[in-house]
């Protein structure tokens, strides 16, 4: 008869030979360094008798704190995953974000749907182009109740709420007679070739020359620099109607040279915080604004010239 007292593993576990993936992180696994095994602890119950206190199992486990380490990708797209995750369970601006991380399911947020369902209905949704009738209807709901109905701690959700996303888009209005709310910013809302902009850009700037009391703002700087570093040619005879001398400090200027993508996006999101766009001074948003164009970053340097220029009614 064989002993089953016996280990059939006979290895001891190791620093080096595991890998730590969740689902929900794909872009984690690769980067993962350290990782701690939780302890489990059952609690107990004592009942105390006249001879002496017995002690019973209890019905309820405690996990203590799972600790990870990870190494952070030049792009950040593994720190954005974690990002993305906590801010979608603990504090969402947008249902968006909540519905994103329904949505990528794998038991962090619960729903009473199953799986089949869950796919089945974001498909009809889609096909029939309701994508955003949940925001729509959560938006017409929310515009029924007046600010001072709502309480404090959920201020926030209703301001950022009451509006869909769609219908804050609408919202630009565009005033040729100043550069930056022109509809140059087309452009930048994929919207325009950057033939066609060049063209417009140009144009423009002759129509902006005769006008002698024009003056160049730092938000008009911010944005023809964009467009001339994404090709845009500016006909020299415009050379002085503004000055623009860049000042990027040596350590930064190195990082750029050296493709340190990873980091610059780190100081970036470290000036920013957890301020609003809109809140951030605009020598600090040019700096981050003149860093994407030389890092060549188009996606993010728009999302942020949309955010600080276009006019809004």
């Amino acid at each position: 008869m064989a002993d089953t007292s016996q280990p059939t593993v006979q290895d001891y576990a190791t620093g080096t030979q595991w890998r730590l993936a969740f689902n929900r992180l794909p872009k984690t696994t690769w980067f993962c360094t350290a990782a701690n095994i939780p302890g489990i602890t059952l609690g107990e119950a004592q009942y105390p008798t006249p001879m002496s206190d017995m002690f019973v199992a209890g019905d309820k486990l405690t996990f203590e704190t799972l600790n990870i380490t990870f190494l952070v990708d030049e792009e950040l797209q593994n720190y954005r995953e974690l990002w993305d995750w906590l801010v979608g369970i603990g504090a969402p601006k947008q249902h968006s974000q909540w519905t994103s991380v329904l949505s990528k399911g794998d038991g962090a947020v619960r729903t009473f749907a199953t799986p089949d369902a869950d796919t089945r209905t974001k498909a009809t949704f889609d096909e029939s182009n309701l994508s955003n009738t949940f925001d729509k209807e959560l938006s017409k709901i929310l515009k029924t109740i007046n600010e001072d109905q709502v309480p404090s701690n959920f201020t926030t959700f209703y301001k950022q709420n009451r509006e869909n996303e769609k219908e804050k888009e609408l919202r630009i209005k565009f005033n040729n007679k100043i550069f930056h709310q022109s509809k140059l910013l087309n452009y930048f809302l994929n919207k325009t070739s950057l033939p066609k902009v060049e063209k417009e850009t140009n144009d423009l700037l002759k129509k902006i020359k005769k006008n002698k009391k024009y003056f160049f703002s730092k938000k008009d700087i911010m944005m023809i620099e964009s467009l001339k570093s994404d090709g845009v040619q500016i006909l020299k005879k415009y050379d002085k109607l503004y000055n623009h001398k860049p000042n990027v400090p040596v350590e930064i200027n190195s990082m750029i040279v050296n493709g340190e993508t990873g980091l610059l996006l780190l100081k970036i999101a470290h000036i920013i915080g957890e301020d609003e766009l809109e809140d951030i001074d605009l020598e600090s948003v040019s700096f981050i604004v003149g860093i994407l164009n030389e890092l060549n970053t188009i996606n993010l340097r728009n999302e942020i010239l949309l955010k600080v220029l276009p006019l809004k009614v």
